[in-house]
This record gives C-alpha cells, structure tokens and sequence, in this order.
C-alpha cells in the first residue's frame, strides 16, 4: 500500500492500479560544511602560533613551529568518530586551507568551530552550519485512476541521515 491523500482528503491505504510510479527528488540532502579562509603557502607549511580551536566540543591544539596544516587535518580527522566532522585539505589560487564537513548528511548534523586564534580563519571566528535533508514526492494513480501524492522527508528521527526518506507514516 501507499499512504497519502489525494486532493487532502484524510490519510488512508490506497489500492494501487497498474502504471507508471513518478519519484521527484525535490530537495537535495546536503552536509554541513564550514569553510576556513585561513590560506596557507602549503599543506606542509608550519604553523606559527600555538593555539586551541573547539570544533563540535572537542578542542584541537597547535605547538607553534612543530604543527603542520596537514598535521593539524592529520588530528581532526582521528577524532571524527568522535565529532562526526571531517578536515580537507583545500587548494584555492591564493593558497591552502581547511575545510571542515560532517560525516553524515541532513539537518541532524552540524558544524560548529569557535577558533579564536584565527587558525582556521582571517580573524577570530565563532561560526557554525547545519546540512539539508533530502525530499521527494512520489506519484501514482489508484485503482479508480486518482491520483496519490505522498511526500518523503529525511532526518525525521533524531539521529537519522538526511537521505533516510519517510513518510509522515513512517514508511
């Protein structure tokens, strides 16, 4: 069965007849992503000050002229099972940088950094970003060739991906 309404009426079973299922993905999941603007001459190059930046609770630390911008990814991404937060290594025209992401997409997950000593960022930076979930409608003509429209969001229960699409049903 589908559940749904048709021209809102009350939700209920539907029969369905033979015919063509049309799945229209309305709303792409997306992750959080929180980008530094912090540019660096290299991913090796050494960084100057020593320095604490909180990233979803966890405080990662720089020793002035030992951490290097890949060491520094290096000790955020051991602790993504922790954060659920993964650094890249970005290379733009003016240099290199860190790009933070979460692992998992939808609007259950987020990005928050305080970097107060302007690791990551130009200036002192307290920021954060939250992911998308994913939407979609699904079509089909009934027995009686109405047709039944059921929208299926993500993220419906805490803790769920913004891909895990459901019904207000459950299904």
């Amino acid at each position: 069965s589908v559940f749904g309404s048709v021209a809102g009426a009350a939700s209920q079973d539907y029969a369905i007849g033979s015919g063509v299922i049309t799945i229209d993905v309305t709303a792409a999941a997306t992750r959080a992503q929180v980008a530094g603007d912090r540019d660096y001459a290299a991913s090796t190059a050494v960084i100057a000050t020593s320095a604490s930046v909180v990233i979803n609770g966890v405080n990662f630390t720089t020793q002035a002229g030992t951490t290097t911008l890949q060491s520094f990814a290096d000790q955020i991404n051991a602790q993504s099972s922790v954060t659920g937060v993964a650094a890249d290594l970005v290379q733009s025209t003016s240099g290199w940088n860190i790009q933070l992401r979460t692992l998992n997409y939808g609007a259950n997950f987020s990005v928050t950094v305080n970097d107060q000593q302007a690791i990551l960022f130009n200036a002192a930076t307290s920021t954060s970003a939250t992911g998308t979930d994913a939407a979609a409608t699904v079509s089909v003509r009934n027995i009686d060739g109405g047709a039944v429209t059921v929208l299926f969001t993500g993220g419906k229960a805490s803790g769920d991906s913004g891909l895990k699409l459901t019904d207000v049903k459950g299904n």
